[in-house]
């Protein structure tokens, strides 16, 4: 998952208020995740990753519904705490 507004530093405040909550993410995504808050770059990443072969056809159904599965367990892990995050953001460019 890319954290890339136009805003660097929102992302980066995301990330951090992300990150805060990173053993339960993980927990409910069910897994380690790999945090890249990337300081150097306007964006941020949080990934799942599995080394395969992609040139390989023959791997596609496989990786295709890794990509899937984990897509969707990253997406609900993340969610409400992701919402979270944004509101506050929002709360404290309004009172700014």
């Amino acid at each position: 998952m890319n954290l890339e507004s136009a805003e660097r530093d929102q992302n980066k405040a995301i990330f951090d208020a992300l990150k805060a909550q990173k053993s339960k993410i993980e927990a409910a995504f069910d897994g380690a995740l790999d945090w890249l808050r990337l300081d150097d770059n306007k964006v941020s990443r949080i990934v799942a990753a599995q080394d395969c072969d992609g040139f390989n056809k023959d791997n596609w159904p496989e990786m295709i519904a890794w990509l899937v599965d984990h897509r969707a367990r990253l997406e609900k892990a993340i969610s409400e705490d992701l919402k979270t995050a944004a509101r506050k953001l929002r709360t404290v460019a309004i009172k700014d």
